[in-house]
């Protein structure tokens, strides 16, 4: 099922619902930037919890729930007991991200809160995560360097983070406005940048590959920089014309992508 099909459950509109159960988000760099986020669940931690130990997981920033519920779908299919922890500063996130689970029967190991970040893991009480996810999050935060060091508290020695940030391209295909408007703080992250903020707190890179390259990146600035109706139904048209640029996400690198996706070890 496409990324984003969840959404349908909680669409009361026909049109809507259709275009979210057969395309999922219209969003197109969704499904660009999450798809290697994906993949990694299924080609790295599936294997290594199919033996049966749980699997538990924090997100941080899980907005609507886009993450929760894909993680959710590739797990059950191959039967990993997990529990799945997802915070995010959106009330009307959280709320619909809720709206979503409960419609979704059957699923008691998700839990949704609405909080600021630092706040959460200053306050987290449980036990420690063997995944800490963040999809275009740290780029938001004033304090990053606070925000890895609490999370390390709760992640387990040999644990990992799955990160994606957007480099500093980033706004000259999405646009200075744009990434202005979404609360980006700083304009990314190319790999070095990403290392250094994970070095100090013991955390050594273990994987990761630059996305959203050349034909994507056209979508891409066709999608958020330029082609912006006032229009409804003319935005509902550009989303499906340019939704095909998902498939396009071809030579990327450091010089031309506006994504990166890492894996980090907490070695502590």
């Amino acid at each position: 099922m496409p990324i984003g099909s969840d959404f349908s459950l909680i669409s009361n509109n026909k049109i809507s619902k259709i275009l979210y159960e057969i395309f999922g988000t219209l969003d197109l760099h969704s499904h660009i930037r999450l798809k290697p986020v994906h993949k990694y669940f299924k080609n790295y931690i599936i294997p290594a919890y199919s033996s049966g130990n749980k699997l538990k997981i924090l997100e941080i920033g899980c907005g609507d729930g886009m993450n929760v519920f894909e993680i959710n779908r590739i797990l059950q299919k191959k039967n990993i007991d997990y529990d799945y922890v997802a915070i995010d500063l959106s009330a009307t996130s959280i709320s619909n991200a809720k709206k979503i689970l409960i419609k979704k029967d059957n699923i008691s190991n998700i839990n949704f809160f609405q909080d600021n970040a630092i706040n959460f893991l200053k306050n987290y009480k449980g036990s420690s995560f063997d995944i800490i996810l963040m999809t275009d999050v740290i780029e938001h935060i004033e304090n990053r360097e606070l925000l890895l060091k609490l999370a390390c508290n709760i992640l387990k020695t040999g644990g990992l983070f799955v990160i994606s940030v957007p480099t500093p391209l980033y706004p000259k295909i999405f646009g200075r406005k744009f990434s202005t408007k979404i609360g980006h703080l700083i304009d990314g992250f190319y790999l070095p940048q990403l290392d250094d903020l994970f070095i100090p707190v013991n955390c050594s890179r273990i994987l990761y590959k630059y996305n959203t390259g050349v034909f994507s990146n056209i979508g891409c600035w066709l999608f958020y920089n330029k082609l912006n109706f006032n229009n409804k139904y003319l935005n509902i048209l550009k989303c499906l014309l340019l939704y095909p640029f998902r498939f396009f996400d071809f030579w990327n690198n450091s010089k031309i992508s506006c994504s990166l996706f890492a894996v980090y070890k907490n070695e502590k």
